[in-house]
């Protein structure tokens, strides 16, 4: 057993038990016990890169604040490994009242056990849960592992993986909202409830324990059976002789009614489960309007405006006792009739549907119940008119042109069969008979003709002396009104729009006659040509799509094609501009190899229908003092800001701000040197333009250095080379002597991270000078073959390039440069 009392440490392997306390425990790797367990204890903050052991894993932290995280270490995935099939196989406790757990691995189980795991903490906004460590139930609340603090202990040995929380959550069973039509008893049994769950969190923050932040950890599932007992409903508006009226909550509707009453929602032998706390909350019951269809006839002779009323009694669907109130029947305003009536006595002749307007309905106590109904009136007036004979001849005439129809009615028509004393040549020469037609329609005492039949109108003779429709015709020799669809020009607009959002176009009308509105028009673009998508509810790809219009009216209940105009023009486009997304990259780290970048705000946040598209990042231009550009690469493309990549155009900003450490250097044993004859050269395409330190490389033009390998922790010689610098490349010829090691004290610290390229392929080094030496070391698998490929001609081509970049992006001199090491090691 290994009992440790530390801070931190990097890799632990032992062979039995490992024990560990300290105040703020943090080990750089992975933890293995072979044949025992691995407990760890800190006061403070307790972070592990990996745990594999045979026996248990228990994790604590007792600290007020302190947090449990699972981190990982470069290969190393971070997860907790144990044999053990204990039901406290793998338990990490934080027990502060602010503790919490941080789940950073990226193994694909966070715990790899046969037995179960718990996981203790203040609560869940406190936590990471990432989306490998679900424990496919529900948490348990209120508790911890010791029932310190007045919550409820939950022992580490009870069956199943588990979440426990220290917060406590509160379940509303809240009455549902519910309405009844007036006159229907209400059956409060068939009413329903909403149960929600919230807790207040560590930040006083209110949140729902069913958000999505929490469901890769644990799941409520139905909030109802987190409680026991029962809730009770009743309201007193369920009755069905309670009217809109009789409200008991102190709240008018819109017509001044009082029609809401409370739903009780009480709860019997009510007790929280799991933790919970469980309260009620009451609803609301509306009572609506009744619908009431009352129909009736009232009958009148022309010009006479008595008006005889039959109400039918056997009216449809009033409770209560409730009955018409006979006093309230009357000509509706509005209505036909009194369109066609305007200031005379009585209307023209002819039947008007729906002209009579029934107001009032009474109670048995004689009381007003109108607020109770919606009132439907289906009464009809009809006016009785005179005869007389008509023989007219067809006219054919463009629909809108009501002066033509008019004229050509007054003089092409013989009227015959005169009555009441009139003869035939007087109605004809001088009393003014109009032939009439439903060709022509008056509206607000103006003439208009009617719509486009295919079969005509009949024409009509209104009255002697009058042109008011006085007279019933009896035809004769009849003819026909034909009217002619007129032209009209419609004008679409075009749409621009950005991807992600519809824009619905308008439409114009042009031509309009006949006293015509263009609101009676409706215009359908379809899908815009394929702009749009899933109903008109998603935008297509950028580009430009041209579509049509097509347009109706209703008519009869149903859309039909314009009936009196034949429709031109209409066409129009649909330009789906990128949709601009905007964000700023922020980078620290202590070398160009481990920054963490942070992105606000989030790039698929600002994306249309929950689209994602993957973005990595990278160094941009070094902006001196230890700061960076950045260069945001979208699905694996670099981007320029302002670029557009697929349906965005991506606009951003970034910095890095590097914080540099000062490495050790390792411990060199001696080796045999050997020196290799070679020759190696870089050269820049750039000339002495844009080639930052380019300068100051000027102050020495050449140097013997010695060149040296290091691998597996041992520095062999590549031998002196006389190394010439100028803006352009720098070149390595071998002398044939032996300078030995350098032996300099380390007076600073630069450091550089470039991709090289020689014959034998590109790879990414790091660039390290202390004052003294100069260091090339391989970041990746293509780096360390490449200089692997380049041991057999000393790396000579490799040093070569890196110098160069030495000299003129880091600002390095040659009269400064005691060595040069190569890294056979991929230390990062």
């Amino acid at each position: 057993m290994i009992l440790l009392y530390l801070k931190s440490c990097k890799l632990l392997n032992v062979d039995n038990n490992v024990d560990i306390t300290g105040k703020n425990v943090s080990v750089g790797d992975r933890v293995t016990a072979d044949t025992g367990h691995v407990n760890m204890t800190a006061n403070g903050d307790l972070t592990v890169r990996g745990i594999t052991a045979q026996d248990k894993i228990h994790l604590t932290s007792t600290s007020d604040d302190g947090a449990i995280t699972l981190s990982t270490h470069g290969t190393n995935d971070g997860s907790l490994q144990t044999d053990s099939t204990a039901s406290d196989a793998v338990i990490i406790d934080a027990r502060g009242a602010d503790g919490s757990f941080k789940n950073l691995t990226t193994a694909e189980k966070a715990i790899d056990t046969d037995g179960n795991w718990k996981v203790y903490s203040a609560s869940p906004d406190r936590d990471t849960f990432s989306t490998n460590l679900n424990s496919n139930t529900t948490a348990r609340w209120h508790a911890n592992s010791d029932g310190a603090n007045g919550l409820d202990e939950y022992a580490a040995t009870n069956d199943g993986n588990k979440y426990i929380f220290q917060v406590q959550p509160t379940v509303t069973v809240k009455a549902d909202d519910q309405s009844k039509i007036y006159g229907d008893t209400a059956d409060v049994t068939k009413y329903t409830t909403t149960a929600t769950a919230s807790f207040t969190g560590r930040d006083d923050i209110k949140y729902s324990v069913l958000d999505d932040r929490f469901k890769s950890a644990f799941q409520e599932g139905d909030l109802k059976t987190r409680y026991t007992g029962e809730i009770a409903l009743s309201s007193e508006g369920a009755a069905k002789e309670k009217t809109r009226m009789d409200g008991d909550i102190d709240r008018t509707s819109s017509d001044n009614a009082r029609p809401y009453f409370v739903i009780k929602a009480e709860g019997k032998n009510l007790a929280g489960k799991e933790g919970y706390k469980v309260t009620t909350e009451n609803g609301t019951l509306e009572i609506l309007r009744r619908d009431a269809n009352i129909s009736g006839t009232g009958t009148q002779t022309y010009g006479n405006p008595d008006i005889s009323w039959t109400t039918d009694k056997d009216h449809s669907n009033l409770v209560n006792g409730d009955d018409v109130d006979a006093d309230k029947v009357s000509i509706r305003a509005g209505s036909d009739y009194t369109d066609s009536q305007k200031d005379r006595k009585t209307a023209n002749a002819g039947t008007y549907n729906n002209s009579a307007a029934f107001d009032g309905i009474l109670n048995q106590n004689g009381e007003d119940a109108s607020i109770n109904y919606n009132l439907i009136g289906t009464g009809t007036i009809k006016v009785n008119q005179a005869m007389l004979k008509l023989n007219t001849s067809d006219i054919h005439k463009t629909y809108g042109d009501a002066t033509g129809v008019k004229n050509a009615l007054a003089t092409d028509y013989a009227v015959t069969g005169a009555v009441n004393g009139d003869s035939n040549e007087d109605l004809r020469g001088s009393v003014t008979l109009t032939n009439a037609s439903d060709a022509l329609v008056t509206k607000d005492g103006k003439e208009y003709t009617n719509n486009v039949n295919s079969d005509g109108y009949a024409i009509v003779t209104t009255g002697m002396s009058t042109t008011n429709g006085n007279y019933k015709l009896e035809l004769g020799d009849t003819g026909h009104v034909y009217l002619d669809k007129a032209t009209l020009m419609l004008d679409t607009k075009d749409v621009e729009t950005e991807y992600g959002t519809v824009k619905e176009t308008t439409s114009e009308v042009k031509g309009l006659v006949n006293g015509d509105l263009p609101t009676g028009f409706i215009f359908d673009y379809g899908d815009y040509g394929g702009a749009y998508l899933n109903d008109k509810t998603k935008t297509n790809n950028v580009n430009t799509y041209h579509f049509g219009t097509d347009v109706k009216e209703m008519r009869n209940g149903k859309l039909v094609k314009p009936l009196n105009y034949t429709i031109t023009g209409g066409e129009a486009d649909v330009k789906i501009d990128p949709k601009d997304v905007t964000f700023f990259v922020s980078g620290t780290g202590n070398t160009l190899a481990d920054v963490t970048y942070t992105v606000d705000p989030d790039i698929d946040a600002q994306l249309a229908y929950g689209e994602h598209v993957d973005a990595d990042y990278t160094p941009g231009n070094d902006l001196g003092s230890n700061q960076y550009g950045v260069v945001a690469h979208i699905n694996g493309t670099p981007i320029v800001t302002g670029d557009v990549a697929g349906n965005y155009r991506y606009n951003y900003g970034g910095l890095i701000t590097l914080s540099p450490t000062v490495p050790t250097k390792p411990d060199i044993d001696p080796h045999n040197p050997s020196n290799l004859d070679g020759s190696g050269s870089w050269t820049s395409n750039m000339g002495n333009h844009g080639v930052p330190g380019v300068e100051r490389v000027a102050g020495l033009a050449s140097a013997e250095l010695p060149f040296f390998k290091v691998e597996a922790g041992q520095v062999s010689h590549y031998g002196t080379y006389d190394v010439a610098a100028d803006p352009d490349k720098v070149r390595l010829e071998p002398t044939g002597k032996r300078l030995p090691e350098p032996n300099q004290p380390k007076t600073q610290y630069r450091e550089y991270t470039k991709t090289l390229t020689t014959t034998d392929g590109t790879g990414m080094f790091r660039m390290v000078y202390d004052g003294s030496v100069f260091r090339i070391t391989p970041t990746d698998d293509a780096a360390l073959a490449l200089v692997r490929t380049g041991d057999v001609k000393n790396n000579v081509e490799l040093s070569a390039e890196a110098l160069h970049a030495g000299f003129s992006e880091m600002g390095i001199l040659l009269e400064d440069l005691d060595g040069v090491y190569v890294h056979f090691e991929n230390l990062y």
